[in-house]
């Protein structure tokens, strides 16, 4: 990833509903790159798809919870097979295989705490349980945006990479108009002298009646 794919990624983690003409023109970049540049993302796996973020108290699963589980040594072989069917569980949001004292904990939302135990006492009474441990998440406080990598001269922070990274560019941008604006005042002081860019005489043009360039004779010197 360049910089200009870790400014596509970190400003439509802020908004995924962007035009592609928006992010063009908000990072500085031609329609079709930024097309380009988001579609070879997508199919890298960087961007793994766009979702809407929805508040779970008012879906009717206000009981947020992390549900600790450990397994059974012999149940262990078949631990995989117990993730997947955890995953699927229509009250979990998801599942974590971890270390220390469990072997998964399970993100689960449900309507009430009856519901959680309800959910609970149904998981422990599986074989492959060992122990199981509920924690009840009062608050929960996340980023909007996961921070990418950090680009030279960066600041940290999205917003301010983001200003950071269009400032920088600008600047470059300026840098190659004022470079290119010298070229073409030379090339154009040296036309008007008639001489190339090496040195040698250029021939004289002037237009006939017919609004046609000729080559005027006159003091003419084959380049």
């Amino acid at each position: 990833m360049d910089e200009t794919d870790r400014a596509i990624v970190a400003r439509l983690q802020q908004d995924a509903r962007l035009s592609n003409r928006q992010l063009a023109r908000e990072l500085g970049i031609a329609e079709s790159t930024c097309l380009a540049r988001v579609g070879s993302l997508q199919d890298r796996g960087v961007i793994a798809g766009f979702r809407a973020e929805v508040d779970l108290a008012r879906i009717g699963r206000p009981v947020q919870a992390h549900v600790s589980l450990k397994i059974r040594p012999q149940a262990l072989p078949a631990a995989a097979a117990f993730s997947q069917e955890v995953a699927a569980l229509p009250d979990v949001l998801a599942l974590h295989m971890v270390t220390g004292a469990s072997d998964f904990v399970a993100h689960v939302a449900v309507p009430s705490t009856d519901h959680l135990r309800d959910f609970v006492l149904t998981l422990a009474a599986r074989p492959e349980i060992a122990d199981i441990r509920t924690s009840i998440i009062y608050q929960s406080l996340r980023t909007a945006a996961v921070p990418v990598a950090e680009l030279p001269g960066w600041l940290g922070g999205t917003n301010q990479a983001l200003r950071a990274w269009r400032t920088a560019r600008s600047r470059s941008s300026s840098s190659r108009k004022r470079a290119s604006a010298k070229r073409w005042a030379a090339a154009r002081r040296s036309r008007s002298a008639g001489v190339a860019g090496d040195g040698r005489r250029l021939p004289t043009m002037s237009y006939s009646t017919s609004g046609r360039p000729s080559t005027a004779r006159r003091g003419f010197q084959p380049v």
